[in-house]
C-alpha cells in the first residue's frame, strides 16, 4: 500500500471513529437518562472518569513506547522486540498497581469520597462502582493495555491504517453493548459487566490479527530487559506530566474561569469552544496517520519526502482551515444564536481568538510531530510548563479586567508560545540529524494564518464592510495558496493530486462523463 493510500485509509477510519463517538454522545445520553435515575447515571459517569484518571500513566507509557518504536524503525527488529517485551512487563506492573489502588480505596471506604458522593457511602451503587472499577481495570489490562503496546510496535511496518480500522471496531462495540444492556433494563453493575464483555470481545480478534502480523514481520517477544523497561517507564512519567499540563491548558481552564468570571462566562466560553474542539479532532485525522510516515522518512534521511509530509499538513492549514475560519466568522452569529436558542450571547472577538488559536496549533503540527515522534520528553514538558504558566498568569490578570475575553487572550498567547517553542526544538533536532526545516512553505502557511487572523478581527469591527473584507480576504488566501502550491516539492504535489483523484465521488463523476461522451 502506498503512502497516499495509507493516509487516505487512516483518515477515513479516524473520521468514522469520530462520527461514532459524536453519535454515541448525542444518542446514548437520552437512553441512559430514560432507563436510569440521575443518581445512577452520575455514579456511572464518575466511575468512568476515575478509570480515565488512573489510566493516565498507562496511556503515557503506551504512547512513549509507540514513539520509541517509531524511532527504532524496522531495521532493528531484535531491539524492537526487547523494547516490546520489556514494555509489556512494565505494563503488567502498572496494571497491578492500579488494581491495588482500587482495592485500597474499596477496603478503606474511600470510594464514595473519590466519587464526591458521600451521601451514598453504604449504598449498593458505591459497591457496584467499586466492582466495576476493579473488573474494568483488569479487563482493560488484559485486552487493551498489552494489546495497545503490541499495536504500536506494528505501526512502523505500515499497519497504522489497519489498526485504525480496528479502533473503529472497538469504538462501536464499546458504545453499543453497554447501551443495549441499559435499554434492556440493566443495572449499573450489569452495564459494567457488559462494558468488560465489550472490551474483551473487541480485543480477542485484534490479538489474533496481531499475532499473525508479528509472525509475518518476524518480531519475537522473547527477551526483556529491566533496564530498558525501567528507562522507558521513567521517561513516560515525564510524558504523563506533560499530558496532565496539556489537560490543564485545554480543559482545566474551566475550573479557573468559573471563580474568576462566573457561570455565564464559563457557559459562553465552553459553548463557543465546541467548534474549535471539533476542528482539533478533524485535524488529528490527518496528523495522527502522518506521524508514522514522517518518522519513517526522517530515519531514511529522505528530505524530499519529509518536506512532502510537512506539506500535507500545512496545505490543510493554508487551503482548508484558514478559509473555513474566515467564512465561519462571517456567518457564525446567526448560526450560534439559533443553535443556543438565543440564551447565550455571541462574542465575535472571543470566537476570533479561539479560532486563531486553533490555526496556530494546526500550524505547529509538523514541529510537534517531529518533537513527539523523536520522544524529546524533556522539551515537551518544558514547553507545556511555559504555556500553562503564561495561560494562568494571563487569566488572573485579564479576566477581572475584560471578562471572558481574557481567557481567549490567554489561550492565544499559550498557543503562540507553544508553536514558537516546538518549531525551534524541531529545527534544532532536524539540523542535528542532517535534515532541514521547510522554512519557505511554513512561512507561506503562516502568512495564511495571519490573513485569517486579521480578517476575523476586522469582520466584527467593520460590519458595514463585511462582504468587502470577506471577499478581499478570500482572494488573498487563494493567491497565497497558489504561492504555497508552487513551493511544494514534486512528491508533495503528486501525492496531493493522487489523493484528490482517488476520491470515490470524483471517480464516479469522471466515469459518468466518459460514458455520456
Amino acid at each position: 500500500m502506498s503512502t497516499a493510500h495509507r493516509l487516505i485509509s487512516s483518515s477515513i477510519s479516524s473520521w468514522a471513529t469520530i462520527g461514532v463517538t459524536i453519535l454515541s454522545q448525542l444518542l446514548l445520553v437520552p437512553v441512559y437518562l430514560t432507563h436510569w435515575e440521575s443518581t445512577t447515571y452520575s455514579v456511572w459517569l464518575a466511575t468512568q472518569g476515575i478509570i480515565t484518571l488512573i489510566a493516565v500513566v498507562d496511556k503515557s507509557h503506551q504512547n512513549f513506547l509507540g514513539y520509541e518504536f517509531l524511532r527504532i524503525g524496522i531495521q532493528s527488529k531484535e531491539k524492537l522486540g526487547v523494547h516490546l517485551a520489556s514494555g509489556i512487563c512494565f505494563c503488567i506492573f502498572i496494571g497491578i498497581v492500579q488494581v491495588l489502588l482500587i482495592l485500597g480505596a474499596i477496603q478503606f471506604g474511600l470510594l464514595s469520597s473519590i466519587l464526591s458522593l458521600d451521601e451514598l457511602r453504604d449504598q449498593p451503587l458505591i459497591k457496584a462502582s467499586g466492582y466495576i472499577l476493579l473488573l474494568q481495570t483488569i479487563t482493560t489490562l488484559v485486552f487493551g493495555s498489552i494489546g495497545g503496546i503490541i499495536l504500536r510496535a506494528l505501526i512502523p511496518f505500515g499497519y497504522y491504517p489497519r489498526l485504525n480500522w480496528w479502533g473503529l471496531w472497538v469504538a462501536i462495540l464499546n458504545s453499543l453493548i453497554p447501551a443495549i444492556t441499559v435499554y434492556q433494563g440493566g443495572s449499573l453493575f450489569a452495564v459494567g459487566i457488559a462494558t468488560c464483555v465489550a472490551i474483551a470481545f473487541s480485543g480477542i480478534p485484534i490479538y489474533i490479527d496481531m499475532k499473525r502480523l508479528l509472525r509475518k514481520e518476524q518480531i519475537f517477544i522473547k527477551r526483556n530487559s529491566f533496564s530498558v523497561g525501567w528507562t522507558n517507564f521513567a521517561n513516560s512519567l515525564i510524558l504523563a506530566g506533560k499530558d496532565v499540563l496539556e489537560n490543564v491548558r485545554q480543559q482545566g481552564i474551566r475550573l479557573l474561569l468559573l471563580p474568576l468570571a462566573g457561570s455565564n462566562a464559563l457557559i459562553t466560553f465552553t459553548t463557543l469552544r465546541t467548534g474549535s474542539n471539533v476542528a482539533l479532532q478533524g485535524l488529528s485525522t490527518i496528523t495522527n496517520p502522518l506521524l508514522p510516515e514522517l518518522m519513517r522518512f526522517i530515519h531514511r534521511r529522505d528530505q524530499e519526502r519529509v518536506d512532502a509530509a510537512f506539506g500535507t499538513v500545512l496545505i490543510v492549514v493554508a487551503g482548508l482551515l484558514c478559509p473555513i475560519v474566515v467564512l465561519l466568522q462571517s456567518i457564525m452569529e446567526p448560526l450560534f444564536l439559533t443553535w443556543t436558542r438565543g440564551r447565550i450571547t455571541y462574542d465575535p472577538y472571543l470566537f476570533a481568538m479561539l479560532s486563531v488559536g486553533v490555526l496556530i496549533y494546526a500550524l505547529a503540527q509538523p514541529a510537534i510531530s517531529v518533537v513527539v515522534g523523536s520522544n524529546q520528553t524533556k522539551s515537551q514538558i518544558r514547553i507545556s510548563i511555559a504555556s500553562v504558566i503564561a495561560l494562568i498568569t494571563t487569566l488572573f490578570i485579564l479576566v477581572p479586567l475584560i471578562g471572558v475575553r481574557g481567557a481567549g487572550v490567554g489561550l492565544l498567547i499559550a498557543e503562540i508560545i507553544s508553536c514558537i517553542s516546538y518549531v525551534a526544538v524541531a529545527q534544532t533536532w532536524l539540523r542535528k540529524n542532517g535534515l532541514s526545516w521547510p522554512n519557505r512553505s511554513f512561512g507561506i502557511a503562516a502568512i495564511s494564518v495571519g490573513i485569517a487572523a486579521v480578517t476575523v478581527t476586522l469582520l466584527p469591527l467593520l460590519p458595514s464592510y463585511k462582504w468587502i473584507v470577506l471577499g478581499n480576504s478570500l482572494v488573498l488566501l487563494l493567491m497565497n495558496l497558489w504561492n504555497y502550491w508552487q513551493s511544494l516539492p514534486t512528491v508533495a504535489t503528486n501525492r496531493a493530486l493522487a489523493i484528490f483523484n482517488s476520491l470515490p465521488i470524483l471517480k464516479a463523476l469522471f466515469k459518468t462523463k466518459t460514458v455520456n461522451s
